[in-house]
């Protein structure tokens, strides 16, 4: 028998195949025994097949099989691109023997596992400093909040993880004022590309080295301190104690300017016209949008963020006392000021009862229509018990709840569409993010049903629970939401034990 394959390559760039658009292939430039290369600019591909001849464009291979005898005929695709940002990372070390989780749950972990491995990556400025790409094909590169989430998520197991994306982040940490990358001193960037990104379709031209994100910094610092309360690696986190305070001071400093309507919170808007309009997680240009479906305009201000850098400032505070270092009192005052006007602010209330705004508008006013987004205030310490079963109650509900996870916005809002980017769809990561917010301080049940769903009820929300069966069996549609100004009192800065 015998097997032939031809193969042409045309190197098209990640962000033209986007649109459709594929370069002319060409031939190879050499071809020897059992291997083909390509050649373009820096990059080059080289194909090894074993076993084969290699003629021209072709791969042939010759053989016989039978009852029994299987012919088996592989090759292989490596590409070496010289001018790219990011390189393949070293191998992780072998993983700890554990004798939990078992069974199925222990299989999906170690598969889950063995899927990361295919994204960790290194930059060619720090090739020992691991992390993993936000996705493939079209983000296998460094994100800075795709990374550090999924940093945060698998510190119990792999801290060498956590160590190299922070490390890697601190080497591109901002260090002037460039409206054109949104670069600011201290400030942790969004993404990085061995070139400018250019997407005509979404009206996007971003440099390779870009800082729009309006969360990367508080999560940064998040990380940062939780590895070091792991006690994990000591000698990270000390080297990392400047990083850490140039990103203090953005942190301190991005609070918006006096007298502004969301001054005291955190916000973005893009300054050039070519860059992301949205800059939080939630990052297409419709995410964030009120009942009706009006866009917000910016500054917008996203609850979320509140919470990371609410969480990032206690969390900081205590790190730095722990290693010497000043700046605790500072960040504890702002804490506690965010934790204030973010109750006083963010809160609204609807037919089905008070929950946190999206976001607050240029204008100050709050998003009218629940989202996913509140779910990521849970375990950040910027609510108490009775906010957080709020906030539980309202993610179980039928508006939210899909039985598989929580939709990115209420399925009363004009705008919902199930198959949305960000404006109906389901995603993994932020439910995931939810559950991981409520499951570091309370207990979990028993295995058993979810509330017409698969996720987990947390101890913390009995309430929820009873409440989404009384919801489910009634329709809550049409209605008008209100600011709710809620009677506080001043609290410390610091988390509440559940």
């Amino acid at each position: 028998m015998e097997i032939e394959i031809q193969l042409a390559a045309d190197f098209t760039d990640m962000a033209a195949i986007r649109l459709s658009r594929f370069r002319d292939p060409s031939e190879p430039f050499a071809a020897d025994d059992s291997t083909l290369r390509w050649r373009d600019g820096g990059q080059t591909l080289t194909v090894a097949a074993p076993g084969s001849v290699a003629a021209g464009e072709k791969l042939v291979w010759r053989g016989t099989a039978g009852r029994g005898r299987p012919f088996e005929a592989e090759w292989q695709a490596v590409l070496a691109d010289s001018d790219d940002a990011v390189v393949a990372a070293r191998p992780p070390a072998a993983r700890r023997v554990r004798a939990e989780p078992s069974g199925a749950l222990g299989l999906l972990l170690d598969n889950a596992l063995d899927e990361l491995a295919g994204l960790r990556l290194a930059t060619r400025k720090l090739p020992d400093a691991p992390f993993l790409a936000a996705g493939a094909p079209w983000y296998f590169t460094l994100f800075g909040r795709d990374s550090l989430w999924a940093a945060r998520m698998l510190l119990p197991l792999d801290a060498g993880l956590a160590a190299g994306t922070l490390r890697t982040l601190a080497a591109f940490q901002g260090t002037r004022h460039d409206p054109g990358a949104a670069e600011e001193p201290g400030k942790i960037l969004h993404e990085l590309r061995s070139k400018e990104l250019v997407l005509e379709s979404q009206g996007l031209r971003l440099p390779p080295v870009y800082y729009g994100a309006v969360d990367s910094t508080p999560l940064w610092l998040c990380l940062l301190a939780e590895l070091g309360q792991a006690g994990l690696d000591d000698a990270t986190v000390r080297s990392l104690l400047p990083s850490a305070a140039h990103a203090v001071d953005w942190l301190l400093a991005a609070g918006g300017a006096p007298g502004s309507p969301n001054s005291g919170f955190l916000s973005y808007q893009d300054a050039t016209g070519h860059g992301l309009s949205n800059q939080g997680w939630k990052d297409s240009g419709d995410a964030m949008q009120f009942r009706d479906g009006r866009q917000a305009d910016g500054p917008i201000a996203l609850s979320e963020v509140q919470g990371y850098a609410y969480q990032a400032a206690v969390d900081t505070a205590d790190l730095f006392d722990a290693y010497g270092e000043p700046g605790g009192q500072a960040l504890r005052d702002f804490a506690e000021a965010l934790q204030q006007n973010f109750r006083e602010r963010f809160w609204v209330e609807d037919d089905g009862g008070p929950f946190p705004a999206m976001a607050l508008d240029g204008h100050g006013d709050p998003l009218d229509i629940p989202g996913s987004n509140m779910g990521h205030l849970l375990g950040t310490g910027i609510l108490d018990a009775s906010e957080a079963r709020l906030v539980a109650d309202r993610l179980l509900s039928p508006e939210l709840f899909s039985g598989y996870g929580v939709h990115t916005i209420s399925r009363r809002a004009a705008g919902f569409w199930p198959f949305s980017y960000h404006c109906g769809s389901v995603w993994s990561h932020d439910t995931a993010v939810a559950v991981r917010g409520c499951s570091p301080r309370v207990s979990w049940p028993k295995p058993g049903p979810s509330p017409k769903g698969c996720w987990p009820r947390p101890a913390l929300s009995v309430t929820a629970c009873r409440n989404y069966s009384r919801a489910s069996r009634r329709r809550t549609r049409g209605t008008r939401c209100r600011i709710r100004r809620r009677a506080t009192r001043r609290r410390g800065p610091r988390r509440p034990r559940w």
